[in-house]
């Protein structure tokens, strides 16, 4: 195997490709730069964090509806229309509203609860 290559302008290219293939032959300049951030807060309910069903996806997907200012949330940059990608390491990118809330519902109180953002 060739050895790993460092982050480069070659990776944005594979990752248009890959989106181009995603959006119907068309690419979007923010899916080559995107802000992804990952975060834990404190236990079930996620205080200052309300989540929704995205709209605008046919195959499922959750993300950010509100984030209370002053919140460990807000503290940490997340704001609305953020989507979600995984919980822990479960992926819940493609995933409805229901499955995700079961998941939050069945982590322990006391745990934080780290998620993936974009």
């Amino acid at each position: 195997l060739p050895p790993a290559m460092p982050f480069s302008i070659m990776s944005h290219v594979q990752r248009w490709k890959k989106d181009r293939e995603v959006h119907d032959g068309e690419c979007r300049l923010e899916d080559l730069f995107t802000r992804v951030i990952a975060v834990e807060l404190l236990g079930w309910p996620l205080v200052g964090l309300t989540l929704e069903s995205t709209a605008s996806s046919e195959k499922g997907g959750v993300q950010v509806k509100s984030v209370v200012e002053g919140s460990d949330a807000a503290k940490l940059e997340l704001q609305v229309e953020d989507s979600l990608l995984a919980i822990g390491s479960i992926d819940v990118e493609n995933e409805p509203l229901e499955h995700v809330m079961e998941i939050l519902e069945q982590w322990a109180i006391d745990k934080p609860v780290p998620m993936l953002l974009v």
